[in-house]
């Protein structure tokens, strides 16, 4: 039988489980999916923040815009970082766009919050 805690209605299963035989086991292969989530997570998230990079690198250069990794990088970056220009108008000062940088600093901040979270927990699920 499992050890449950219940909070607001949810059942959780946490740390250990048992056999027939009573003998405790720790919960390595949930603790090891949750680890593989977050370590899929944070690559992600670094591959995405060198596709900004190169985005602003791109822009700051006359590279032409029928060039298919120009054509890339635009297409990747474009959507949330025109999201965020939506919500966040004052980022945008003369010609100089600082949305990237807000869009790194998210970057920076999931990098740091989620996937260490979720570390944390795999590692507490390990025992």
């Amino acid at each position: 039988m499992p050890e449950i805690i219940r909070n607001d209605g949810i059942v959780l299963a946490l740390n250990t489980f048992r056999t027939l035989k009573g003998v405790q086991y720790t919960m390595f292969i949930v603790a090891n999916i949750i680890n593989g989530v977050a370590i899929i997570f944070a690559t992600f998230l670094q591959i995405y923040m060198f596709i900004l990079i190169g985005r602003v690198l791109i822009s700051w250069v006359d590279a032409d815009p029928r060039n298919q990794i120009v054509r890339f990088l635009y297409k990747a970056t474009e959507p949330l970082l025109s999201k965020v220009r939506k919500y966040l108008p004052f980022l945008i000062t003369g010609s100089l766009d600082l949305t990237p940088l807000a869009v790194l600093a998210l970057i920076y901040f999931l990098q740091f919050a989620l996937v260490g979270s979720l570390q944390d927990l795999a590692l507490s699920l390990r025992g």
